[in-house]
């Protein structure tokens, strides 16, 4: 999003017919110094910085008033600049630019605003007749004035609404990867105890004295994939070092490849007698978000606050907000139906006392009533 000051001339520039220019002072924080920026008023004009700058120059407000009436010797430019004008005696008479003073959110640095009005323009004509009067200068002044608070109130409620959702997307993005983080160490854990079994299991296999079995480091990859458990890994892995040996009688070295593992019989009879296995994987990232907020419930009841999405974030093991936890939700909602009727006597706290999952409930409820 760009800065304030150049939100303010793009939205400015237009404000009034024979606005020729439009300035603008800020501090820019990256130089540490004020700056002023040009916006000219036709197509394609894009805000520049002005290097004839004085900020020496800059005319002071009245005290009860922060705009300002001024003539083009002074408006805060360099002497070299002013001479470039040739200004004529009458020019130096007509004041044709509006100098209006805006404060930051913090009330304390000044942003000035320069409208520089065509010199042609009616409104500022020779004749006293057609000269703007003091009134309607007031009335100009005012009118732009109110509407640059709006333009300044417009952009910081934008920021505020950015830094929001940057705010909701890093916590969501540190939700996912301490799941992911878990997910992988579960994974790891399952995948040592598998390969410690693996080696038991051979080690009690009865060989003679002078034989070894072992698996190849190809082949426990390949078992460490299969979804099957440890009385059938056992079973197979007694059968196949039962049938190499068969075939291996002039080697003491029996060694496993993943060729001569065979579990497609323990896969069906998985796919018959476990048919919620699969789905349990997939929903472990629900399982695991849902497990976490309620441990968090339990504190919160334990220090008798209340159970509410603030309360129960804070208590989490990695602090998160409120809307990131309804957030988390919205994106969860079908799995999190399906665990919760699966799963009847788990997550109470959650279920019957923490309002965010009670909605998700009671929105699956009213819309299956209609159905």
């Amino acid at each position: 999003m760009i800065n304030l000051p150049t939100y303010l001339l793009n939205k400015s520039i237009s404000l009034l017919s024979g606005v020729l220019e439009l300035y603008i002072v800020y501090f820019d924080n990256n130089f540490q110094l004020p700056v002023m920026l040009k916006l000219e008023n036709y197509r394609d004009s894009t805000p520049q910085n002005c290097e004839n700058f004085d900020v020496s120059k800059i005319h002071p407000f009245n005290r009860d008033k922060n705009w300002i009436w001024i003539t083009d010797s002074q408006m805060p430019f360099t002497e070299d600049h002013q001479q470039i004008k040739q200004l004529r005696l009458f020019d130096e008479n007509k004041v044709r630019n509006l100098q209006i003073g805006l404060k930051n959110s913090a009330k304390e640095a000044n942003l000035i605003l320069y409208f520089v009005f065509d010199e042609n323009n009616p409104l500022f004509g020779y004749s006293n007749d057609t000269t703007l009067s003091t009134l309607n200068k007031s009335l100009i002044a005012n009118i732009i004035n109110n509407t640059l608070i709006a333009f300044q109130t417009t952009w910081y409620e934008l920021e505020q609404e950015k830094d929001k959702r940057t705010l909701l997307n890093v916590e969501n993005e540190n939700i996912q990867k301490n799941l992911y983080l878990k997910t992988k160490e579960l994974n790891t854990l399952r995948n040592n105890q598998i390969i410690q079994f693996c080696e038991v299991v051979l080690n009690d296999i009865d060989v003679t004295d002078d034989e070894t079995v072992s698996l190849s480091q190809e082949a426990l990859e390949f078992i460490i994939k299969q979804d099957i458990d440890f009385t059938d890994l056992k079973e197979a892995l007694q059968n196949t070092v039962k049938r190499i040996s068969y075939s291996n009688s002039n080697s003491n070295q029996i060694l496993i490849e993943p060729w001569h593992l065979d579990f497609s019989n323990y896969q069906n009879k998985n796919r018959t007698e476990t048919t919620q296995q699969p789905i349990t994987n997939r929903l472990n990232t629900t399982i695991q978000l849902l497990n976490r907020l309620e441990n968090a419930g339990i504190k919160v009841k334990q220090n008798n606050q209340k159970l509410t999405g603030t309360n129960v974030g804070a208590a989490c093991d990695i602090p998160i907000s409120a809307p990131a936890i309804t957030d988390a939700f919205q994106k969860h909602n079908k799995r999190i139906l399906q665990l919760l009727n699966n799963y009847p006597d788990r997550w109470k706290i959650l279920r019957n006392e923490f309002r965010p999952l009670q909605n998700i409930i009671d929105n699956n409820n009213k819309w299956s009533k209609i159905g």
